[in-house]
């Protein structure tokens, strides 16, 4: 069996796009912050590592399942190496600020793509299977070195304190296994490798010589490439105002091309708009398109459609809408923006501190008010939830997190309850609905402070 040129090349690819969406993601924000804040640094490098890093290590499971199904051989579930933990981040991050502050994306590049290499490798180990280094694009001197030794299997010289032993960022190539001793991946010759490395007998300097020599005009039209991928990508140090101004201008934009929509609504859902948290701005503006909207006049209760990607709602009805003119508006944009932006509701650890929060209340009302029992405590909540202007959201919530037991001025029918993801689906929709309603978000933040956090978290990662 041969893994083919282009079944090799799409693994490479995706790889590589992980690695460098986690570099991209750096250079942006170290652009935007500066590297003065030594744990803000650290804090937001960590969680690149482990968001990315987990992405990487679970497409080398794939391949190396994939890759063990393909010759006919059953292997135990593949399991994602270690991530770096936050010592290991800050190590390589301080010790790249101290002799190249400008590489730190290519410091986060590596860390990434460690986890990659290393996942491979400590599943080759776990079940005996070979590996090899394989070689792709301007590959370096001390690659080309780890190419020649072809197929074998773990050993000191492969794995060095727990990770891969030569990793480094920017580069394509990447680890192939095979379990029945002769498969291999179209193109890979370690012969001709070894070849190049004794023919300078085993001096990689000299090796790297030759190869710049042999490759200087690819090599740099290769660094220009990259030069010019960074320069698109890079966030102009522009003023906070003017960022601002930006989102706010593509929103009008995206309202005056709703021919349904009549002055005073359209100055209405502006203002709210222009009052919004920043991260909800840029999520609303890099998912939203012009045309959302599939009926302005919908007589029945407002929705987002998952197979059209549209929304239903009544323009008018909104305008004077009991929760805040322009609510179900923001509201029926949070579907969609969760939706289009992978379905960020669907998450665990989303409604555990969603049922964490609503708990902690109770508890703490109870105590508060010397109520002995859930009864009395979910009895006077609810009647505490009577305001549809700022109450609305978080009587819903309760509903839901509670399944009936707190109902204030606003719920859902049960059976809608029954499905558990409809609940975190509605926290999100309201929760991004309040990034735009100071007094809705207060009231988030009192009822529901760690979930509505994870949530803003959310929308980051998402940005």
């Amino acid at each position: 069996m041969q893994i083919t040129e282009k079944a090799w090349v799409e693994y490479i690819t995706k790889m590589s796009q992980i690695s460098q969406k986690a570099a991209d993601l750096m250079q942006s924000w170290v652009q935007k912050n500066g590297l003065e804040n030594d744990k803000a640094l650290l804090d937001y490098t960590y969680a690149l590592s482990q968001h990315y890093g987990q992405a990487i290590g679970a497409l080398s499971c794939q391949m190396y399942e994939a890759t063990a199904a393909a010759q006919g051989v059953i292997v135990p579930t593949a399991e994602v190496a270690d991530l770096p933990d936050y010592g290991e981040v800050a190590k390589a991050v301080k010790g790249t600020q101290k002799k190249s502050p400008n590489n730190i994306p290519g410091t986060i590049a590596r860390l990434v793509k460690q986890v990659g290499a290393d996942t491979t490798l400590k599943n080759a180990e776990r079940d005996g299977a070979q590996f090899a280094w394989v070689p792709h694009g301007d590959t370096c001197a001390f690659c080309i070195t780890l190419a020649s030794r072809g197929w074998q299997y773990m050993s000191k010289k492969a794995m060095r304190n727990g990770h891969a032993e030569h990793i480094h960022a920017h580069c394509d190539c990447e680890y192939a296994v095979r379990f029945d001793g002769k498969s291999t991946v179209a193109g890979y010759d370690p012969d001709k490798y070894l070849e190049e490395y004794n023919n300078v007998g085993g001096d990689i300097n000299a090796m790297r010589r030759i190869r710049y020599k042999e490759n200087k005009e690819a090599i740099n039209a290769r660094k220009r490439e990259l030069y010019a991928k960074r320069k698109a990508k890079t966030i102009e140090k522009t003023p906070r105002s003017a960022i601002m101004e930006s989102d706010l201008g593509m929103f009008k934009q995206k309202l005056r091309s709703d021919g349904n929509m009549d002055k005073e609504y359209y100055d209405c859902l502006k203002d709210k708009f222009s009052h919004g948290t920043d991260d909800a701005k840029r999520l609303f503006t890099k998912y939203a398109s012009g045309d959302s909207i599939e009926n302005a006049v919908y007589e029945n209760t407002a929705h987002y459609n998952t197979k059209t990607k549209k929304i239903s709602m009544n323009y008018g009805a909104d305008l004077k809408n009991p929760r805040g003119a322009g609510a179900t508006w923001f509201h029926e944009h949070g579907h969609l923006v969760d939706d289009l932006a992978g379905n960020l509701s669907d998450d665990k650890n989303f409604i555990q501190l969603l049922e964490s929060d609503s708990l902690s209340y109770r508890i703490a009302y109870g105590k508060a008010h010397h109520l002995g029992t859930f009864d009395k405590v979910d009895k006077a909540i609810s009647e505490e939830l009577g305001d549809m202007r700022k109450d609305s959201a978080i009587s819903d919530l309760f509903d839901g997190v509670t399944q009936g037991n707190i109902i204030g001025c606003a719920s859902h029918p049960k059976e809608y309850w029954k499905n558990r993801d409809n609940v975190t689906s509605e926290a999100f929709a309201h929760m991004f609905e309040a990034q735009f309603d100071k007094k809705r978000y207060e009231q988030m933040k009192k009822y529901f402070p760690n979930a509505l956090e994870y949530f803003e978290k959310k929308m980051k990662e998402a940005l």
